[in-house]
């Protein structure tokens, strides 16, 4: 493991690292390489990984609008489906969910007096052609603040 720690800090490509499990309880022993890290295109220029996490920061006041607004203006995707948990945010397919786009993220999400933030599922429409299905991104973080 030593030696491992050298090869990163002397910032040796990926290819030179090796891994090796041992089990002593057993007379087992595993050896692996590390890959690269798999990036995710949603289109040219905008990709994100396993690991990523968008954030965008609003307001108490901030309605649906204008989060998919400020979601467009950071990320240049407009989102066509946002699903916080098990519950539908925002689906326009679905009847009265056009209904919710002046209501303010805090009534649509109802989160504790504590809640500074909540983890937001978010599926964009495809920015070239709107009928092709649509392309999931990573978790969103919206800031109440």
């Amino acid at each position: 493991q030593t030696i491992e720690l050298i090869k990163l800090v002397m910032k040796q490509p990926i290819e030179g690292y090796r891994c090796l499990f041992m089990n002593l309880a057993l007379p087992y022993m595993t050896l692996a390489e590390p890959q690269a890290m798999k990036q995710i295109t949603l289109m040219p220029g905008i990709m994100y990984s396993l690991w990523d996490r968008w954030e965008v920061r609003g307001s108490p006041s901030c309605t649906l609008t204008q989060f998919m607004k400020l979601v467009q203006e950071k990320y240049k995707l407009l989102p066509s489906m946002i699903v916080f948990g098990v519950k539908m945010i925002y689906v326009p397919l679905l009847p009265g969910h056009k209904k919710r786009l002046g209501q303010t993220m805090t009534q649509l999400l109802k989160p504790a007096k504590d809640v500074i933030y909540v983890d937001l599922t978010i599926s964009f429409q495809h920015p070239t052609d709107p009928e092709q299905d649509s392309l999931d991104g990573p978790p969103v973080r919206y800031f109440f603040k």
